[in-house]
Parts: structure tokens; C-alpha cells; sequence
């Protein structure tokens, strides 16, 4: 579905948003994203032995990108080996609110991801949440 006007061209995306005359994606629903007021949180643990991260790292790393507003993970990486498995570990946790969900957020890993480095992943989201609050806290 196209509209074009001498001002604004936009192109339907598949995506079901709307591509504006630079290549940017407007998602219909969403509530735009502030990149200058997301905050960075990471956390770390380390990882058992034997497992291929494990020849690459000591420890997993995990990074979130939350908006401090709504609490809501807007972005996550983490450092595991494949990335199928960092791709997978994003798609659990993105658009989960960290503090408010976070029991589900480990549920959900603790249910579907099924890799040796599960207890460690779950152990560095611990201290992401432990460094959220005491953002909060200290304002």
C-alpha cells in the first residue's frame, strides 16, 4: 500500500509500519523510543566448564538497554558463543519490563533455553536487576 503526496512518500512495511522517506521504520502502536533516555545495564557470572563459551570467555556477559520511564528491556546482548543463541537470549528478554517481570523473564529462560550456560545467564540478569534498582535508588 503506497501514499504519495509532493511533502511525504511513506511505503508500507511487511513488518506491518511504515518506511518515511529516509528508510526509517514507524511501528503503528508502539511508543517511539528515546535513545538520549535509555540507560546501559550489565551484569556477569561465570560459566561452567567445558562448554564452548567457556573456551572463548570466563564469564558470560550480559548488557540491557532499559528505558528508565517504563522499565521496559528495550535491547539485550549477551556473550554467549553462537549467534543463534545470542539472537534467542535477545528475543526472550526485549520488551519484558526488568524489574516488574522478572520472575518471568527467568521462568521463560529457565523453561526455553536450554544451554549449558542457563544458571549463568540467569545470574547476570541478578545483577543487571541489582544495578536497576540501585539506579532508582540513587537516582
Amino acid at each position: 500500500m503506497r501514499r504519495t503526496a509532493q511533502s511525504s512518500r511513506r511505503v508500507q512495511s511487511s513488518c506491518g509500519g511504515w518506511l518515511t522517506p529516509r528508510g526509517r521504520l514507524r511501528r503503528r502502536g508502539r511508543k517511539k523510543i528515546d535513545g538520549n533516555r535509555t540507560i546501559l545495564l550489565t551484569g556477569y557470572a561465570r560459566l561452567p566448564a567445558g562448554i564452548t563459551a567457556s573456551k572463548l570467555f570466563d564469564v558470560v556477559g550480559v548488557a540491557v538497554e532499559v528505558d528508565p520511564e517504563t522499565g521496559k528491556i528495550v535491547n539485550a546482548e549477551c556473550t554467549l558463543a553462537t549467534s543463534l543463541a545470542r539472537d534467542f537470549f535477545r528475543r526472550l528478554v526485549v520488551g519484558s519490563g526488568l524489574e516488574t517481570e522478572f520472575a518471568s523473564i527467568v521462568r521463560t529462560l529457565e523453561s526455553r533455553y536450554q544451554g549449558s550456560a542457563q544458571k549463568a545467564l540467569v545470574s547476570a540478569l541478578k545483577g543487571v536487576l541489582e544495578k536497576y534498582q540501585s539506579y532508582h535508588r540513587n537516582g
